[in-house]
This record gives structure tokens, C-alpha cells and sequence, in this order.
């Protein structure tokens, strides 16, 4: 009997051990899924915007897509999520330019037209390093607002405690990537395994910076949960926004633009 216990144990431990084995190698190509279009501002059809190149600390040029504001309006650096590239962020960031503010949208690596092969300390990095670049172009960081979607709230997030900006503004923003890998994958030690595990909830705490948050009701990406916890671990100075009509990649199609640009133009007023 007991010899039989063990081989079924042993059949059992196998194939999951297979299976861990597997979702640890492949975790960041299952976390960053760039997939084709188009490379360019001009060839996604953002008129007025121009391709521009950031000079990486490890030697790379990354794309980063440019439209210059107008004077007195804010320049918004944007972050894209975990899918696509800078192509699946055309109608937030022609909604955003179109009130005059000036953008400053990073691909990240291995994303379309872009090198190299993104990480957490990959993506940070780079973000601090195009902040960096605005302030020696002369953009004061109290006219920078950071905008992030999904993943790319994470990578706001992080930027933000590493430099000064005026606020943030966030899209379907998880916890914590490893908090929402370990709901997909109740049955996985993902808390151990995962290395790019982006804590949000832990970071945001540290920023006294105005923030709004959007979220989609019908979200089933990124549950609506997600935001209203980091909406408390963010403090007083947060501001979460419910879109009972949304869901994870359509919040700019559901009143998201018009509250981000109201955000804005709150933020300007009060200065």
C-alpha cells in the first residue's frame, strides 16, 4: 500500500513539477508580450508627433514618441501596458495631445522598433533615464504628470519615487504584478518564483504626488479591486474613478480622457 502511495505522489509531484519548472523559465515572456505594428508616430497616424531615440545607461536607443505642448500645458510621460508596443496607445495619447499638452511615450525594449529584452530593473531604468533627459531639455518637473496603463502604472510608479514630477495618473493599475500572478496561478508558488514582481502597493505609498486612478468595473485583466487597494495604500492626495462601462483596454473609450484632461486642468488651477 504504501509503495503505491508514493508512486501516485510521485506521478502527481512529476507533472507539476514540470509545470512550475516551466512557468519559471518562461515568466517574462509571459509577463511582456510585445506583438507587431507600427514602429513609428507617423505610421500609427499621430499627427504632429515625432520619433525620437533615449540613449540608454547600458548603450541601447530606445524609441520614445514626442509631440511638443503647448506653453503652460504639461508634458505626459507616458508608459504603455504589458501587450502591444506604443502602437496600442494611439487614441489615449492623440486624446491627451489634442487638449495641447506635450507627450513623451517610451517603448519599451524588445517591444516593436526597440532592442534589447525587457525586465523590471530594464524598464525603470530607462524611464528614470527619459526623465532625466526632460529635465536637461529644460521641462521642469512640476509640469511633468506621469501616466501609466497596467503594467505600465507599474513603471509610473516606480519612476516616480525615483524622481520629482507634479502627478500621476493611472490606467487599470495592479497591486503588484506578482499580486495578480499569484490569482491567476493560485496553486504555484509565484511569490517565490516570480522576478519581475512590480509592487506597486508598496511604492506607492512613498509618493505625496496628486493621483488619479481609473478603473473599469468590467475589468477582468486587472480586477477593479486592485485599484481601490492601491487608491487607500496611496493616501489623501489619490483620486479613484469608477468606469462602470469599461473594462481593462477601453477605459479611454468610456469618459477616461475627459477625466484625465479634467485632472489636469485641476492640477493647473491649483498652482
Amino acid at each position: 500500500m504504501l509503495s503505491k502511495l508514493v508512486a501516485v505522489a510521485l506521478g502527481l509531484a512529476l507533472p507539476y513539477g514540470a509545470a512550475v519548472g516551466w512557468l519559471a523559465l518562461s515568466q517574462r515572456s509571459l509577463l511582456y508580450r510585445p506583438w507587431p505594428g507600427p514602429e513609428t508616430p507617423e505610421a500609427a497616424g499621430l499627427l504632429g508627433f515625432r520619433l525620437d531615440r533615449l540613449a540608454t545607461a547600458d548603450g541601447l536607443a530606445v524609441p520614445v514618441w514626442r509631440r511638443p505642448g503647448v506653453p503652460d500645458r504639461f508634458t505626459i510621460v507616458h508608459f504603455h501596458g504589458n501587450g502591444g508596443g506604443l502602437h496600442g496607445s494611439v487614441s489615449r495619447l492623440a486624446g491627451l495631445s489634442a487638449a495641447g499638452h506635450g507627450i513623451a511615450a517610451l517603448e519599451y525594449r524588445g517591444y516593436p522598433g526597440a532592442p534589447g529584452q525587457p525586465s523590471e530593473p530594464a524598464l525603470v531604468a530607462d524611464a528614470v533615464a527619459l526623465l532625466d533627459r526632460l529635465a536637461a531639455e529644460g521641462v521642469p518637473s512640476d509640469r511633468i504628470v506621469l501616466h501609466g496603463w497596467s503594467l505600465g502604472s507599474a513603471v509610473a510608479i516606480q519612476a516616480a519615487v525615483r524622481r520629482p514630477v507634479a502627478a500621476l495618473m493611472l490606467e487599470a493599475p495592479p497591486t503588484a504584478i506578482v499580486d495578480r500572478a499569484a490569482e491567476i496561478f493560485p496553486y504555484v508558488p509565484v511569490r517565490w518564483l516570480l522576478a519581475d514582481a512590480w509592487l506597486s502597493r508598496e511604492a506607492v505609498a512613498a509618493i505625496r504626488r496628486p493621483i488619479l486612478i481609473l478603473h473599469g468595473t468590467l475589468d477582468r485583466t486587472v480586477p477593479i479591486a486592485h485599484g481601490r487597494r492601491l487608491a487607500t495604500r496611496a493616501g489623501p492626495d489619490a483620486e479613484f474613478v469608477e468606469l462602470p462601462e469599461a473594462g481593462h483596454a477601453d477605459l479611454d473609450q468610456h469618459g477616461g480622457i475627459a477625466h484625465m484632461l479634467g485632472f489636469l486642468d485641476r492640477l493647473a488651477a491649483s498652482r
